[in-house]
């Protein structure tokens, strides 16, 4: 039998603090976001997760996590521009299959409407500013979310206000999408 799990990563580490802007460092929010939804995930007594460890920088927990075919994997981020660039956004490899394109949806879709802020769409990994995101690559279903740009005031108010329920929702796709 085959145990199927999820894998909550915080796109960012203490030893990679990504996007600082309007008092926050990315690597806080992307922590605590994961955070929030794995204490969502247990309270729905769903337990078949994997998190990253704050202390590793990308390589090691690509090292370290080894998702198959059938897990679920999202990595948390928040985006980075001009202070009146807007809206969240979701990327996925260029490989995609159905699985992976239909929970991105969902996920981008709730997300602008939870938090209110403009839906930027599912995107390739060609469009982002790296153009390959390894974590994208791995075994499974797997997707990157900006989840809002933390240069934008008005982003960074309205996700503080409703985090708890974007990671109530969160919680509930990666638990629809793992039991598929």
């Amino acid at each position: 039998m085959i145990t199927k799990k999820i894998y909550p990563l915080a796109g960012h580490s203490n030893t990679d603090p990504g996007a600082i802007a309007n008092g926050y460092r990315e690597a806080d929010l992307t922590k605590e976001l994961r955070n929030i939804i794995v204490n969502e995930l247990k309270k729905r007594n769903y337990l078949k997760f994997q998190i990253d460890d704050d202390k590793d920088g990308l390589s090691t927990v690509l090292k370290k996590i080894n998702p198959g075919k059938k897990d679920i994997l999202l990595d948390i981020h928040f985006n980075s521009a001009s202070p009146t660039a807007t809206g969240t956004e979701v990327f996925l490899s260029n490989y995609a299959g159905d699985t992976s394109k239909n929970f991105a949806k969902e996920l981008v879709d709730g997300t602008s409407k939870i938090i209110g802020i403009t839906n930027r769409g599912v995107k390739p990994e060609t469009l982002s500013a790296r153009k390959r995101l390894a974590v994208l690559n791995k075994n499974g279903a797997a997707a990157l979310i900006e989840v809002c740009f933390i240069t934008n005031a008005n982003d960074m108010a309205k996700y503080q206000a409703n985090k708890i329920k974007l990671a109530a929702f969160i919680a509930e796709l990666l638990i629809k999408y793992d039991t598929l």
